[in-house]
């Protein structure tokens, strides 16, 4: 932390301000392709998605930024953020100012996270339903690699992710 506390912590400001309006946008996007994917409305699932493409170019911008504001902080031993070395410096004011934002920035990437696992049960269902469907019409046991006949133990599509997300 080679700059002024004034001025790191207005910059730290900006930043988790920026990331908690990516985060919410991000989340009623998630809300958004839910919604339409849970009602069969595929039009909306690809607006859904397009808003999703246009937030991946939002993250990179912001990953810049990120990495130049990680470099400044102080850390710990185990390499994690030093937050109370941080609030140590700075007055009782902007230090409380920082702990609500992380705080609701931690809440925000909980519900993200939620929804992701959401889609991504809901993404496993739709590919094994196509895959049983499938099967059943053409009288095949495994048509779309992702098909197990009952009595029968198989690869689960989707499980990948599932376990990727926690």
């Amino acid at each position: 932390m080679r700059a002024a506390p004034v001025e790191y912590v207005s910059e730290l400001l900006h930043y988790l301000e920026q990331e908690e309006a990516r985060l919410t946008e991000l989340s009623e996007e998630l809300a958004h392709l839910h919604r339409a994917l849970a009602s069969g409305q595929i039009a909306l699932a690809n607006g859904a998605l397009a808003g999703l493409w246009q937030q991946l170019g939002a993250a990179s911008s912001l990953q810049k930024q990120r990495q130049r504001l990680q470099a400044r902080l102080p850390r710990r031993s185990d390499g994690g953020v030093d937050w109370a070395r941080i609030e140590a410096l700075l007055g009782a004011e902007s230090a409380e100012a920082v702990r609500r934002q992380r705080a609701r920035l931690r809440s925000l990437a909980q519900q993200v996270r939620g929804q992701l696992h959401r889609l991504a049960v809901m993404a496993w269902f739709g590919q094994e339903l196509y895959g049983r469907i499938l099967a059943a019409i053409l009288g095949d046991r495994a048509t779309s690699g992702r098909y197990s006949p009952p009595g029968q133990e198989g690869e689960p599509g989707g499980t990948h992710i599932i376990e990727m997300l926690g």
